[in-house]
């Protein structure tokens, strides 16, 4: 089986940026939260399940999931929220295999953003840090979402410290320029990939 790298970051620090360039290179990237949100996508069996375990209200109208609502009552109730992960943890990780078989590139990225934090870096055989400063990951939250700094700053507590996930990253891209610097800098990494 090829390699995995598993490519993370806090909020706001170019990792969704950083794997479409690698994308570019030619390799074979996925996303754990797209697949997480394609495994309870309308006509996906887990949907259903998810539907006849806490009621119809939980679908919008669409037929759609109603992700807010399913937040709300599975965080505020310790056994729901076991019983959904019950159900979903192991359909991303089958996903996730199967497309781990299917790498055609070098090697494949996985991103996720709570790689460190699920304790997933146990699954792959790098973890790729994409770092940035507190103020620049501060200013690009507010500039991105809209939130103000206190805001920004709630999130970036709730995730894990950016010290531990610099001690438990084999290699880090520091994300402090503009896109020409993070394009050089992802080039420079997928080039050393490329000779292991």
């Amino acid at each position: 089986m090829k390699p995995v790298v598993g490519l993370t970051g806090g909020i706001a620090s170019g990792k969704s940026t950083a794997a479409a360039i690698f994308a570019e290179l030619g390799v074979d990237c996925i996303d754990a939260d797209d697949v997480a949100k394609a495994i309870v996508a309308k006509g996906e069996p887990a949907l259903q399940q998810i539907a006849e375990q806490f009621g119809p209200d939980i679908l919008l109208e669409s037929g759609e999931l109603n992700r807010p609502a399913l937040r709300s009552l599975v965080f505020s109730n310790p056994a729901k929220l076991k019983w959904l992960e019950g159900l979903t943890h192991p359909l991303v990780y089958k996903r996730l295999k199967d497309w781990r078989e299917g790498i055609k590139s070098h090697y494949g990225i996985l991103v996720s953003p709570l790689l460190l934090e699920r304790r997933q870096h146990h699954t792959v055989d790098r973890v790729l840090l994409i770092d940035v400063p507190p103020e620049v990951q501060i200013q690009r939250t507010m500039a991105r979402d809209g939130s103000r700094e206190h805001e920004a700053q709630a999130i970036m507590a709730s995730q894990m410290a950016r010290h531990e996930k610099k001690e438990l990253a084999d290699d880090i891209i520091l994300n402090d320029g503009d896109l020409a610097s993070l394009r050089k800098k992802v080039q420079s990494q997928h080039d050393a990939y490329m000779k292991l």
